[in-house]
């Protein structure tokens, strides 16, 4: 019987989790309720613990504190927190010092903590017992499948057995190359504890990080109702990783197959991951694709030169716009691939004619065809080679001689707006591009990120009101976009190095 300690600041909440829950009947057995850190860290001192139920934002010793506490005393404690939707950033750093799942406060009912409790005891046995026999295998082979090569050379299954019955294989990918390093624990962290929430028991959960998340998931499935439910937790799962980290998700599934047919449904999960490159939603489920036709290849090249070098922009425009519903028709991966080779291959080819490739956007980097790996959709290629036609077309008209059209709008709908309250939303709306899109771009092209960009922009405005006029200082930090001038004064001199009044005496 596993032991757990309550902590929460609310007594109706300590007093509903102890009293409307059989725990001995599920195997648990409560051994306190404190109101705060201090009087858990006393009962964890006289009590053997095995799982913290703890609340995050108490005062006095937050849970936060007390999770670091606990966890530095018994490394193995395993941790379940409270949490507020509202409050999902205090989850993450939860989850971060060691928390195994979270549970939403507007969500707290017997069934939902049982459950989740049940998740973590499964874990926990997996944890002091060595997986041994088919579960290894099964693990090793899943693990062999992730490194498979891109021609779908799949390890053999020999030696692999499962029991009878129906399953679905889930295969998962999330590119984390633009995730901060400091940032990466965090972020695996939560995914985990989220992916933990999707199916009770899976028979299979392996995790390999990297570049990309990768995860495969075998989940056993009794009828059609619990498909159907297994795709919607995937698709909530991809908007909670969407929403709380601006990553896309995305997840291909098998259909519901027989255990012997093993090998097949990792392949089916592995195209309908592919599946999702021109699909609206992150989750696909695997359909049989066309046989093969021969076609025109999508992209012509001698119109597409004619069409840059007579700087015709409308009319370049719409026939990239053609050429992208031509391949999201076909929903061919491998067609859309040849199609972005030949739109740089041209894009090589005009940069040398036209001596371009000192442009910051024409750069070897940027031309590498092997970048096509880095598209999770394919609006992320349309709205990159867009940008590269855009780019030339005005960099032969002499003008974005630094940057990609994309980030000469940002910069100048900064320049515009910069004195009042935006933010990267407003700039990726005003320039019609995804924030995350527009994150990633405006780093690699000024080399800086965008609130530091415009935190400078407002400061060198504010250098020269401090001198020029008779503003006082909060007025100035009005001027130039900053409502608190506290705030203000802590960002000038942190990029100043210097205070206001010490930047004003210093000038004639």
């Amino acid at each position: 019987m596993k032991r757990v300690l309550i902590v929460d600041d609310e007594y109706l909440v300590r007093l509903g989790l102890q009293t409307t829950i059989n725990w001995e009947s599920h195997g648990f057995q409560i051994v306190g309720a404190a109101a705060d850190g201090q009087e858990a860290i006393a009962l964890f001192e006289n009590n053997e613990v095995d799982i913290l139920l703890t609340d995050i934002k108490m005062p006095g010793l937050d849970g936060l504190q007390l999770i670091e506490e606990l966890k530095r005393r018994k490394p193995s404690l395993y941790v379940v927190i409270l949490t507020h939707y509202n409050d999902f950033s205090y989850a993450q750093k939860a989850i971060l010092l060691g928390a195994s799942q979270y549970i939403l406060k507007s969500e707290l009912n017997e069934t939902n903590i049982i459950s989740t409790l049940e998740r973590l005891l499964n874990t926990m046995e997996e944890d002091e017992q060595p997986r041994r026999g088919s579960k290894n295998e099964l693990q090793d082979y899943f693990r062999r499948c992730i490194l498979a090569d891109a021609q779908g050379a799949y390890p053999d299954r020999e030696g692999v057995v499962l029991p009878a019955g129906r399953y679905m294989l889930a295969s998962c990918r999330c590119d984390t190359s633009t995730l901060p390093e400091q940032r990466q624990e965090m972020f695996y962290r939560s995914v985990r504890t989220m992916i933990d929430k999707v199916w009770p028991s899976p028979v299979i959960n392996n995790t390999q990080a990297g570049r990309y998340l990768r995860v495969y998931m075998l989940l056993s499935v009794a009828d059609q109702a619990a498909e159907e439910a297994l795709r919607e937790s995937f698709m909530r799962l991809s908007g909670n990783i969407q929403q709380y980290f601006s990553m896309v998700y995305q997840v291909g599934l098998s259909t519901a197959l027989g255990e012997q047919h093993l090998r097949q449904m990792v392949e089916e999960a592995e195209a309908a991951l592919k599946q999702c490159f021109f699909s609206e939603k992150p989750v696909c489920i695997y359909r049989a694709a066309p046989p093969p036709r021969e076609t025109e290849p999508a992209v012509n090249p001698a119109k597409l030169q004619d069409l840059v070098r007579s700087r015709d922009w409308p009319t370049l425009k719409a026939y990239l716009r053609e050429v992208f519903s031509e391949l999201r028709a076909a929903g061919d991966l491998r067609r859309a691939q040849v199609a972005y080779i030949d739109f740089l291959s041209v894009a090589r080819q005009l940069a040398t004619r036209y001596n371009l490739l000192g442009n910051a956007f024409f750069t070897e980097k940027k031309l590498d065809y092997g970048n096509f790996a880095d598209f999770c959709h394919i609006d992320n290629m349309e709205m990159v080679i867009t940008d590269l036609y855009r780019t030339a077309v005005d960099l032969l008209e002499g003008q974005g001689k630094c940057y990609s059209s994309v980030i000469n709008r940002c910069l100048q709908f900064i320049h515009t707006h910069y004195r009042e309250n935006i933010a990267l939303s407003d700039a990726a709306e005003a320039v019609n591009v995804s924030k995350s899109y527009l994150s990633l771009l405006f780093k690699q092209e000024t080399g800086i990120n965008f609130s530091k960009y415009l935190m400078t922009y407002r400061v060198e405005d504010a250098k020269r009101l401090l001198t020029g006029t008779t503003y006082k200082t909060y007025e100035v930090a009005e001027q130039v976009g900053f409502p608190n001038p506290y705030y203000f004064s802590k960002v000038f001199k942190d990029v100043t190095g210097l205070s206001c009044k010490e930047y004003k005496n210093l000038r004639p």
